[in-house]
């Protein structure tokens, strides 16, 4: 219990903090509230139903590929390992004229998750559908019929999970909504930032934030649970029902981004020079950046561990799976006055408290992407080892450590890749110091774009070593373990 009510006091933070440091209260104006929940509530949801149509599609398409299926998953995913900045610099060059607005932030948000939907809803039909879908090719049932009367309606909950995901990203959306909806829509995390910028109404921005939560929270409510099926972790054949011209989706998305960027850096190679002559201060950009990864890493790995215990309870579960990531705006006023309160020597720390911040901000999504399923997954190996008297060090020794060290390292990894490409909070929280995101937030401003893509191709080789050893630290300690 206690574990539980310290995570859940990390992810409020910015709320009651806000209200302590400020001696404000909770207020709500709901002339302002309705039109700032409708047009948030329908971008996100016109952004998680056409991301999770379009990546069930793309699901019909790489079910039951098995050659280099690890190295389809990452590009098919490669659009969540980019930065928003990045994705945002792409698109903006790349497609004329772009449409600022409603039709930009739902068109980002589709490109961002159509590979996600599609990884997690192809894992679904491989692991539990296989054996029905034998059944159905033998009984000569077309594919048409078997996607829309056996498919979708089992597919139900992970593709309300997929729903439910994007939802959340969508609605709690910072950066893409400030850059391209051209002042003509309005989300509740900007409006958050510029009730606390422009009007100082600590209270309201609070209840903005309180509302942002509820409003998510509604949504687990009403969750569909799995049925159970006959799994089979072995495909001997692809599906009968895939259709491999839908993979263009999802692979056709990570392609137009690694085209746009190829080309940005190679118009880019007069500026690469550029940025090369001004090395010595670039070093300390890296620096920092890296500082700011092993900051939101480390953040993470105690988040995830944290977590454990009240994941193996229901009520622990319950709770864990209602929470959402905190408002981007609001946690990050929320340090500052905390710094400030508590007179800790704010520029000596300020990175620091930059990768915690991302860490905590990124945590709820990362318990939904594969921690929770997995810590259920040795829910029956720690209750054997509690009827045998085993204490608490010894199941996370030979239990928890080395069946959960694999998963928890990659999660640190795209943590990380996250956090180094950030400029949204590093803005609001970092004063004294700069970091390869901000510093790209400024060429692109300067309309420098393809100095911009060069400093992606660092923040991405960042990121990505990052990612592997992180992944292969948790592979390395299992296997330590393990022998």
């Amino acid at each position: 219990m206690i574990r539980l009510l310290v995570v859940v006091a990390i992810l409020t933070f910015p709320i009651w903090t806000i209200l302590w440091s400020t001696n404000s209260s909770l207020s709500l104006d709901v002339n302002r509230l309705f039109p700032i929940l409708f047009q948030t509530t329908s971008q996100s949801l016109l952004s998680a139903f056409f991301a999770t149509g379009f990546g069930l599609i793309g699901a019909l398409g790489v079910s039951g590929i098995k050659r280099l299926r690890s190295v389809l998953n990452l590009l098919i995913l490669l659009p969540n390992f980019f930065p928003v900045l990045f994705v945002i610099l792409i698109s903006l060059r790349w497609i004329h004229p772009f449409p600022f607005g409603l039709a930009g932030i739902v068109f980002l948000h589709v490109l961002l998750n159509i590979g996600l939907v599609t990884y997690l809803v192809s894992e679904f039909i491989e692991f539990e559908l296989t054996s029905i879908s034998e059944i159905a090719e033998i009984y000569g049932i077309s594919k048409l019929r078997f996607v829309f009367q056996i498919l979708v309606p089992l597919s139900r909950p992970v593709l309300y999970q997929a729903f439910l995901t994007v939802f959340a990203l969508s609605f709690s959306s910072f950066a893409i909504p400030l850059i391209v909806s051209g002042g003509r829509w309005l989300s509740l995390e900007t409006s958050i930032y510029e009730t606390i910028v422009r009007d100082g109404n600590w209270g309201l921005a609070s209840g903005l934030a309180l509302i942002q939560s509820l409003m998510l929270f509604i949504f687990v409510i009403f969750k569909p649970k799995r049925q159970g099926f006959v799994k089979s972790s072995v495909i001997f054949k692809p599906p009968f029902f895939a259709t491999r011209f839908f993979m263009i989706l999802p692979i056709g998305v990570s392609l137009f981004f690694l085209f746009g960027w190829a080309v940005d850096l190679v118009q880019g190679l007069g500026l690469f020079q550029t940025l090369y002559s001004m090395k010595s201060g670039l070093y300390l950009e890296v620096f920092n950046s890296v500082f700011v990864g092993l900051a939101t890493a480390l953040t993470t790995f105690f988040l995830l561990w944290l977590s454990i215990w009240p994941l193996l309870s229901r009520f622990g579960s319950q709770v864990l799976n209602s929470v959402f990531a905190p408002s981007v705006a609001l946690f990050g006023f929320a340090i500052l006055f905390l710094s400030a309160k508590l007179d800790i020597g704010y520029e000596k720390l300020e990175l620091s408290l930059l990768g915690i911040s991302l860490a905590v901000i990124q945590f709820p999504f990362l318990l939904r992407m594969s921690w929770v399923e997995s810590v259920q997954s040795i829910q029956d190996q720690v209750k054997l080892a509690q009827v045998f008297g085993a204490t608490k060090s010894d199941i996370f020794w030979r239990i928890t450590l080395p069946c959960l060290a694999p998963v928890a390292g990659s999660l640190a990894g795209l943590s990380v890749f996250w956090a180094v490409g950030d400029f949204a909070l590093t803005k609001m929280i970092v004063q004294k110091h700069s970091t390869l995101g901000s510093l790209a937030m400024e060429m692109m401003s300067s309309y420098r774009l393809e100095g911009a893509s060069w400093l992606f191709f660092i923040i991405f080789a960042i990121g990505m070593t990052f990612y592997v050893l992180l992944r292969g630290l948790g592979r390395v300690c299992y296997l330590q373990i393990k022998n």
